[in-house]
Parts: C-alpha cells; structure tokens; sequence
C-alpha cells in the first residue's frame, strides 16, 4: 500500500496534477483489477474503480497486494465527468494509511514499483510483468486489429495511427496492459471513462488471463 500512498503524497506535495494507475492480483479466477486515482493540483482526488463508489473502492484498494504502479502527468480536469465525487486529498491518504499494528505481530508491507514517465525524464524502469503478460506476435497483431477497430468508431481513419503511437511508448510485447491504458487514454477524452473501460475490457481481459 506504501507506493500508491507515497505517489499520491508527492503530488500533494508538488501541488501538481496526474493519474497513479495501479493493477492488483485477480480474486477467485477473475480479471486483473486495475484503475487509477487521478489527482487534480495536488488537492483532490478522483477514483476510477471497477464503477465502484468511493468508499467501496477505497476499502478494497486498501487491501490489495498491487503487482504495479504507475504514475502519468495527465491534467485532463476537463477530459471528461468522473462517476465519483471528488475528496479532499489528505482524506484518501489517511483512509490509505494501516491502522497501527501491535509490535509483536509486525506485517510486512506490500511492495510495488511507483514507475515515472515524467517528460525530459530517463525512460521509467519498468516492474517485472505478471506472468502470462508477454505476448507473442500473433497476439500482438490479433490486439493491434481490436485496437484500431475500437478507436476506428471515434478515430476514423486516424485509429491505426493512435494505436501505434500507443506501441511505440510502450511496447505491446513486453507490456500490453500500459499499451492498452495508452489507447483507453485516447478513447477516453472522446468517450468517457466508463464507456472506454466497457469497449476495452475483453482486450484488458485476453491478455490477463
């Protein structure tokens, strides 16, 4: 839990806008979980969360073992209307914080990568990715074609060039769960969030089982 605090108190910090993604293991079989907390001049925070609300979400988030982190300087305040009203930013980071553990039964913390792509930045190091992640060109090729197709609703034409500026920041290979967030990202400010979660969560899906 320590990573997305830190993320999330840096920014408060910096009085700076941006998004910390984070993917967690699935439960019982199911789907990878994923979303993001988006945080608007280091004051207020947003959580995109399975369409759960706040205090659903911030309880289950609470209690994830998160296999990544990542953080993106996105100020797209005006993208889109977010499902869930907006907190106070030192309320989600209390509301983060374990409660104090008795010393004789220490637990350890769950570990992630906080991984940065700050722009004039080095490239961000990136986290080991879970296992079945690694795509083979077949599958690569057959999710490039889902892509384009899904963005071609909204893009036209310019949908294949969306999708492989997506595969040229992040390689689909080695990291197909960044390169979809990239065209979720596209999708988004023409659609909406939920809509964009709805039209991509089979691809979300195929590549995470």
């Amino acid at each position: 839990m320590s990573d997305l605090k830190a993320a999330i108190v840096e920014l408060r910090q910096a009085g700076t806008s941006g998004r910390v993604y984070f993917y967690a293991p699935a439960e019982r079989g199911g789907p990878l979980r994923h979303g993001h907390v988006r945080v608007q001049e280091g004051r207020h925070c947003l959580i995109e969360y399975a369409h759960k609300g706040n205090d659903e979400a911030i309880a289950e988030i609470a209690g994830m073992t998160f296999l990544k982190i990542v953080f993106m300087p996105v100020d797209d305040g005006a993208a889109f209307t977010a499902s869930n009203p907006a907190l106070p930013i030192d309320v989600l980071i209390e509301r983060l914080s374990p409660p104090p553990e008795p010393a004789s039964d220490p637990r350890p913390e769950a570990a992630g990568e906080v991984i940065r792509d700050m722009p004039g930045a080095m490239p961000p190091m990136q986290a080991d990715a879970p296992p079945g992640n690694v795509l083979s060109d077949s599958q690569w090729q057959a999710l490039r074609r889902d892509a384009v197709g899904i963005l071609g609703q909204f893009y036209g034409s310019a949908a294949e060039k969306k999708v492989m500026e997506a595969a040229a920041r992040y390689s689909p290979h080695e990291d197909p769960i960044l390169f979809l967030d990239a065209c979720r990202q596209q999708l988004a400010m023409m659609i909406g969030a939920h809509k964009a979660d709805a039209l991509l969560a089979p691809l979300y899906d195929r590549i995470t089982q």
